[in-house]
C-alpha cells in the first residue's frame, strides 16, 4: 500500500506544474526563432539562385559545367565579409581547369572568376 501511495505521490509532484497550455506554446511556429551567431544573412538557397541568375544574365556559358558545391566563406581572396563561393565545374573530369566560381555576398554583391 506504502509503494502505491509513493507512486501516485510522485506522479503527483511530477505532473503539478505541467499545463497542456505551456506544451503547445512549445511547438507554436510563431515563436520566436532562434538563430545560430554563424547563420547567414542570405540563404544557400538563395545565393544559388542569385548565381543562377547572373549566369543567365551575363550569359555565361555552363552547358559543359555542373553545380560542384557551395561554400560559406568569410574574407577570402575574392570578397570580404561572409559570402557564398558556389562552384560549377566541367563534366569532363580529364580536363584541367574550366571551373566558374560565383562569389555571393550576404548584400547580393556578385563577383565571378574562373579557376583550375
Amino acid at each position: 500500500m506504502k509503494k502505491i501511495i509513493y507512486i501516485f505521490a510522485v506522479i503527483f509532484i511530477c505532473t503539478a506544474n505541467y499545463s497542456p497550455a505551456q506544451q503547445k506554446s512549445s511547438t507554436n511556429p510563431e515563436q520566436e526563432k532562434i538563430s545560430h551567431p554563424d547563420e547567414p544573412s542570405l540563404s544557400l538557397v538563395e545565393a544559388v539562385k542569385l548565381a543562377k541568375d547572373y549566369i543567365e544574365e551575363n550569359k555565361i556559358d555552363i552547358t559543359r559545367h555542373y553545380l560542384d558545391n557551395a561554400r560559406l566563406l568569410q574574407n577570402s581572396p575574392w570578397m570580404q565579409g561572409k559570402h557564398w563561393v558556389i562552384e560549377w565545374r566541367l563534366k569532363n573530369a580529364y580536363v584541367d581547369g574550366g571551373m566558374i566560381f560565383v562569389i555571393v555576398g550576404m548584400d547580393g554583391k556578385i563577383k565571378i572568376t574562373y579557376g583550375e
